[in-house]
Formats: structure tokens, C-alpha cells, sequence
């Protein structure tokens, strides 16, 4: 785990080797983590958990950096550790949250990633720029292929 800031924008970084945070993690109150990704987190390729810290600097909220372009996280991990990471290494990545999306098509319910509408702290403009660079690899139910009106990231 490390304090980073990529984009303009301030993370707690978790290694896939860091694993999940405690409830109280560097005197933060963790907030919005579901046992769900504790196996996820384990044998993540395309994703990192970082805690961000909104409007208490005594709380940190879970969200997920996900990166659909097959970046080496693993190798990020190692430079992030070194601090020799830059902002060329997150400009690939959103961030997003997990939770349960159900299609109002077919009514399957998803675990899934989805990109929230709340800004890059820090970093005015970036959450358009990343929903400009992410627009078609949002993805469908893969069940019957309608829209889940969501910023539907990864399903798992």
C-alpha cells in the first residue's frame, strides 16, 4: 500500500500482493468494501484497489483503477513500490466502484465495475477526458446484450 498521486489525482494504492485494507486503515475509516472482491482482488489482471478519501480526511472510500488496455499491473505494482510510476501509466485507467447491476432487459443481476459520476478530485476535466477514451468498451449484459444504463466497466 502507498500514497500516490497520478492525473491529479490523490490514491491510496493497493498491490495485488497488499491484498484488502482493513476496516481502519492508516487511521482512516474504510468505507464501501464488499467481500465480494476479496477473491477478485486476489487474481486481478485488469484492476487495483485504492482508497480515496472525498469529503472527511478521516474516512477513505474503496473504488477500483481498471485498465482494459492489458497493462502489466503486476509490473505497475513494482514501480508504483519504487516510485517510478507517472501519469502515463494511469492514462488507460478508470476509476470505478464496485456493485450489483441488474438488466431491465432480462433481469440478471452482475457483479460489476462501474465508473461513478463523481469527479477526479484534484483534477478538473478528467472525468470527462475518461469517459471520452472509455465510451465504447462500456459494456452490455452479456446475457441478452441490452444496455445496462450504467458506466459498466468489468462484469465478473
Amino acid at each position: 500500500m502507498k500514497e500516490i498521486e497520478a492525473e491529479g489525482t490523490r490514491y491510496i494504492y493497493f498491490s495485488r500482493a497488499d491484498g484488502i485494507p482493513r476496516p481502519v486503515e492508516m487511521d482512516l475509516q474504510v468505507k464501501r468494501y464488499h467481500p465480494f472482491m476479496t477473491a477478485q482482488l486476489a487474481k486481478a489482471i485488469d484492476f487495483r484497489l485504492v482508497l480515496i478519501t472525498l469529503l472527511r480526511p478521516d474516512e477513505a472510500y474503496v473504488h477500483y483503477l481498471y485498465w482494459s488496455d492489458g497493462q502489466d499491473l503486476d509490473r505497475l505494482d513494482v514501480k508504483i513500490e519504487q516510485g517510478a510510476y507517472c501519469d502515463d501509466d494511469f492514462q488507460d485507467a478508470v476509476k470505478t466502484v464496485y456493485q450489483k447491476t441488474t438488466c431491465l432487459n432480462c433481469h440478471r443481476i452482475w457483479d460489476t465495475l462501474v465508473m461513478p459520476s463523481d469527479p477526479y478530485l484534484g483534477a478538473p476535466g478528467l472525468l470527462q477526458a475518461k469517459l471520452v477514451k472509455v465510451g465504447t468498451k462500456i459494456k452490455p449484459c452479456p446475457n441478452c446484450g441490452a444496455s445496462l444504463r450504467e458506466l459498466v466497466m468489468k462484469i465478473f
